[in-house]
């Protein structure tokens, strides 16, 4: 069954890990440095379940994509 969810604190390692095959395919991103927890804790930090939520894409409870919003940047 697919669906959705919104992350847990234990999720982070789950974060990374598809975000980083996204970069490998070059499917939903054009950034093309791995991340990792560490290196990404402000972008974590911004993503409060209240505000702008991370979710995933879930099939048979496994989690296969993410998604979210950010606050809108011109740099």
């Amino acid at each position: 069954m697919m669906g959705t969810r919104i992350d847990l604190v234990g999720d982070r390692n789950i974060i990374a890990r598809v975000y980083n095959e996204a970069i490998d395919t070059l499917a939903s991103t054009t950034d093309t440095d791995y991340v990792s927890i560490e290196n990404s804790q402000n972008w974590l930090k911004d993503h409060s379940e209240e505000r702008y939520p991370i979710c995933f894409a879930v099939h048979d409870t496994a989690p296969n994509g993410l998604y979210s919003l950010s606050s809108y940047s011109y740099d």
